[in-house]
């Protein structure tokens, strides 16, 4: 949208904050750079940046998270309120492998153990840590997250920008693009995969229109991977 088509509803741009940027297969890696909705577009950077945020929001709030005077169940709750959503915030659309899900668990268990106060040499297995606190690993947030978002983009009208995107993501599906990278349409049909379905499925919007239906897929596809992830039960020092 134009200036001037701004103009007459009230609004203006800030020139001073506006960046402009080319994004193209052939583009170098400028882009990453680039924040849009208070979201840096490459996730890796991002999720640098989330770590930095959440900590930075963590130390604000040392003094009630490790407090003995606030029993552990509010300090969770301040946890999530004041960390958790700070480092998770738009993390349905990130483009997370094994490698990255794996950093993003260890910082929230880096977390965890802080407000708890374990410290070396005393030891806490993992699954014992999720279980104290009542958390629920993160990368297991962050796919329920997607999912449901996935079900919201499913439903939009097939003439909204983001199912327009999809549409065009799906059509270039076959074409071969350069490096080995993942993006979130093969992330999605990873998840999508336990189940029988995929993006591409002619009867994939039809499901996600019936709301609770696509809720209990949801529920079935994190059933499954968690019999398949034994990431919390192996021994923290």
């Amino acid at each position: 949208m134009d200036s001037e088509k701004l103009k007459k509803r009230n609004l203006s741009i800030n020139k001073d904050k506006t960046e402009k940027y080319k994004i193209s297969i052939r583009s170098d890696d400028e882009w990453k750079k680039c924040k849009y909705l208070g979201t840096i577009l490459d996730t890796e950077n991002d999720v640098i940046r989330r770590k930095q945020l959440s900590m930075a929001a963590y130390q604000q709030y040392k003094h009630l998270l490790e407090s003995k005077k606030l029993s552990l169940k509010v300090r969770m709750r301040l946890f999530n309120t004041y960390v958790t959503s700070v480092f998770l915030y738009n993390s349905e659309l990130w483009n997370v492998n094994k490698k990255l899900e794996t950093k993003i668990n260890v910082y929230q268990r880096i977390l965890l153990r802080k407000i708890l106060k374990i410290y070396y040499p005393y030891k806490i297995t993992n699954e014992e840590l999720y279980k104290r606190t009542r958390e629920e690993i993160w990368s297991n947030t962050i796919r329920k997250r997607r999912l449901r978002w996935t079900g919201h983009l499913l439903r939009l009208d097939e003439n909204a920008p983001a199912s327009l995107a999809l549409k065009e993501s799906l059509r270039q599906h076959g074409k071969k693009k350069r490096g080995n990278c993942k993006i979130w349409r093969h992330i999605v049909n990873e998840d999508l995969k336990s189940v029988n379905l995929s993006l591409e499925h002619d009867n994939i919007r039809n499901i996600a229109e019936d709301r609770d239906k696509w809720s209990v897929l949801i529920k079935q596809i994190l059933e499954a991977k968690s019999t398949t992830d034994d990431d919390i039960l192996v021994n923290a020092s």
